[in-house]
């Protein structure tokens, strides 16, 4: 008896496996289907991080197969698959394997050299792109030769930096007054890699050694300094140089003094505080090395009061407080310990607590009930004066149903380089006259208690910011929620400028707009053919999702209101978007002189035309009204987090007047004024009309009254001759 298989398609090739054999080769091995006649293998392959684009090979039946022109030190993926004549077999699960590891295919990147001195160099570099490092970076070399007339002299000099994270370094030894070519290569397991364009540079001229100082603290807060001139003065000797600060201070306060000089007296020295002096001697060839010394002067009881002394939290039994130190010049020395001084308003008695924090919570105290508190600080010396007193009311207990917090959600809505929108909830419970404030930076903001946002402005580009918000009053528990931000960087410093060759007329005006910063990352975004005019290419977008361009209509409230575009109420303006409700809402109440968005684009061009009429993602960009002037600016939207988003905006441009034109008139332009002139020219219509009727009524009574007279005179002549015939007969 015969029995009849049904043919197939082949099994998966079993035992697949792949092997780097160099940094562009993998060799693939593998078994053949049992009893299978195949007639090729069919292979894909791909990078591990980019999966959409494969690689088909088909090749000649074999167990083995090298791939070849593949990237050093890359992952890559391959699944094989056996075909016979009955068709294409399964293919293999996916295996991976990496390429063996390069010397780098790429010299580090913004290689530059600076002159520390007439010995020292100062190198600094980035790594080689990520794609060419070809493997881990184990470190540099830097290849450094003396040049004469301009080709190397003797031997070079290499450096090693074996730190992978490596990014300067600093080269002493060298010779004054001496040109040095400089190169840098990064190196893995394999050896170096490409290096570097050459950087020539050339050291300084020697300079003077140390001089010797010596510093004598007198009474009355000054410090007596004497030096002497270096043992060894190469050069002409110029002078000194005085650098001196309080540690705790960044910058130097410098002095400089002739050759003749031998001392200094500093002044206004702080007491029980460390200061740094650093003098050196001048020639020609600049500063020479620095004398560094410090002294301390001696310590006395503090002769300011603690800070900002304030409630930051409050419960029935307790009361959080905070304050500052006292400020740096009256510490007098280093700050040992806080006495905190309370008591019961309507008791003389004081309590205290210690506490080496600027934050302490007072406990065991009586429910609704005003304390006083006052705050003490003490160096090893002694207490200072006592700060200036405040009262916090602890919460009452019949009320248990009162929320803890006074406000809630206490947030950020909007971030630009200049200010910052806060936002907060107000429970019902909470009593509306009450005002809240705002702290932030050692500065105090009011606000009314019935207000939900307010738009702090003044700030730095690029600056951390803590904002705290509380209650003036006492019942209502002081500091409740505090948020952090970070202001916008500070980019779009150039203001939109009227365009030279266009004449702002006809509800028109071609305006040209600032560049975005060079050599930040750019956005991929769709090419801009044409925006107005249309001149010019688009400029590349940075960091900003969207920019929106921004019409302001000049009145004497704006220009008084907004010294600049961030002064203004950013998410406000965005609410009043394309067609939102607030921008309906501003139609109908025929408040026409507001700011308005005109255009938003998601790359900015080189010039754009206001009043095109034509719509850009959603916004019209309607004609500019006859005889008014208009400024603008550019807004960039940083951030695609719509809880707290982040703006920076351009200055405001010069006032624009837009002039009229033959056929045009003021209220055409726009169309928005129909909601004005239409209720108008109806009153007027109705009251022509009133006028109308009453007229003519009045000239119908007139009428009456002549025909009734001059009947009355017919009928008097009538009479008379009648009178005078019977006289005759």
């Amino acid at each position: 008896m015969l029995v009849k298989v049904p043919e197939t398609v082949p099994a998966q090739p079993s035992g697949f496996e792949a092997e780097a054999e160099l940094d562009s080769r993998i060799m693939l091995l593998w078994l053949w289907p049992v009893q299978e006649l195949i007639i090729s293998f069919e292979l894909l392959y791909w990078e591990a991080n980019n999966p959409t684009d494969k690689h088909h090979v088909t090749f000649e039946p074999a167990g083995f197969y090298a791939v070849d022109g593949l990237k050093p030190d890359t992952v890559y993926m391959f699944s094989l698959a056996a075909r016979s004549e009955m068709g294409l077999g399964v293919f293999t699960k996916p295996i991976e394997t990496r390429t063996a590891q390069s010397m780098p295919g790429a010299p580090p990147r913004k290689v530059e050299v600076d002159t520390l001195n007439s010995t020292a160099l100062r190198v600094t570099w980035k790594p080689p792109l990520s794609v060419k490092q070809h493997g881990q970076i184990k470190g540099y070399q830097l290849v450094y030769s003396r040049l004469e007339n301009g080709e190397p002299h003797g031997q070079p000099d290499v450096v090693y930096i074996s730190l992978p994270d490596a990014k300067e370094t600093i080269i002493t030894g060298l010779l004054p007054e001496t040109t040095y070519s400089l190169t840098v290569a990064a190196y893995t397991t394999k050896g170096d890699g490409a290096r570097s364009k050459a950087k020539v540079v050339t050291t300084t001229g020697a300079v003077p050694g140390k001089p010797t100082m010596m510093i004598s603290t007198t009474i009355g807060n000054t410090a007596l300094i004497q030096w002497q001139p270096p043992k060894e003065m190469v050069g002409e000797h110029v002078g000194y140089q005085l650098l001196y600060k309080r540690v705790e201070i960044e910058a130097f306060t410098i002095k400089d003094f002739r050759k003749i000089d031998d001392h200094f007296t500093v002044t206004g020295l702080h007491k029980g505080a460390t200061y740094i002096f650093k003098l050196c001697a001048k020639n020609r060839a600049g500063n020479g090395e620095e004398y560094v010394k410090e002294i301390s002067t001696p310590e006395d009881i503090p002769s300011s009061y603690p800070q900002n002394l304030s409630v930051v939290g409050l419960t029935a039994t307790s009361t959080q407080l905070a304050w500052d130190p006292p400020p740096l010049s009256e510490r007098n020395g280093e700050i040992v310990k806080y006495v905190v001084l309370y008591r019961d308003i309507n008791i003389q008695h004081n309590n205290t607590n210690n506490t080496t924090e600027t934050l302490m919570t007072v406990q065991g105290l009586q429910p609704d009930t005003t304390y006083d508190i006052r705050v003490q600080a003490f160096t090893s010396k002694g207490g200072g004066p006592i700060s200036p007193s405040i009262q916090s009311r602890t919460m009452s207990t019949s009320m248990p149903d009162l929320p803890p917090v006074f406000t809630k959600n206490f947030g950020v809505k909007a971030v630009t380089k200049t200010s910052v929108l806060l936002t907060w909830e107000v429970p019902e419970t909470y009593k509306s006259q009450v005002p809240l404030k705002i702290l932030y930076n050692q500065k105090s903001v009011e606000v009314q208690g019935n207000l939900k946002r307010k738009l702090i402005t003044q700030l730095q580009p690029d600056t951390d910011y803590s904002f705290v918000l509380m209650s003036r009053g006492n019942s209502a528990g002081g500091l409740q929620q505090q948020v952090s931000i970070h202001t916008a960087p500070d980019f779009l410093r150039m203001k939109p400028a009227l365009y030279q060759h266009d004449v702002e007329e006809g509800g028109r005006v071609t305006v040209s707009l600032p560049r975005a910063p060079a050599g930040a990352p750019i956005r991929s975004g769709s090419a801009l053919a044409a925006y107005g005019s249309g001149r010019g290419p688009p400029v590349s977008d940075p960091w900003s999702r969207w920019y929106y361009l921004v019409v302001v209509p000049v009145t004497p409230a704006s220009l008084s209101r907004w010294e600049c575009p961030e002064d203004m109420d950013i998410h406000e303006l965005l609410e009043a978007g394309a067609d939102s409700k607030l921008q309906r809402k501003r139609r109908q109440s025929q408040d026409f002189l507001q700011p308005y968005i005109t255009a938003k684009l998601d790359v900015l061009p080189e010039i754009f035309t206001l009043g095109d009429e034509k719509k850009y993602n959603g916004y019209y960009n309607k004609p500019l009204p006859g005889q008014q002037r208009y400024r603008c600016f550019v807004l960039a939207d940083l951030t695609d987090h719509e809880s707290q988003r982040m703006f920076a905006a351009s200055p405001f441009s010069e006032p624009i007047m837009v002039k009229l034109h033959s056929g045009m008139s003021r209220q055409t332009e726009d169309p928005q004024m129909l909601w004005v002139m239409g209720p108008v020219l109806a009153v007027i219509l109705i009251i022509i009309i009133v006028i109308a009727i009453l007229l003519f009524k009045r000239n119908g009574l007139k009428a009456k009254e002549l025909e009734t007279s001059q009947l009355y005179a017919c009928s008097d002549e009538k009479r008379d001759l009648d009178l005078d015939l019977k006289k005759i007969k």
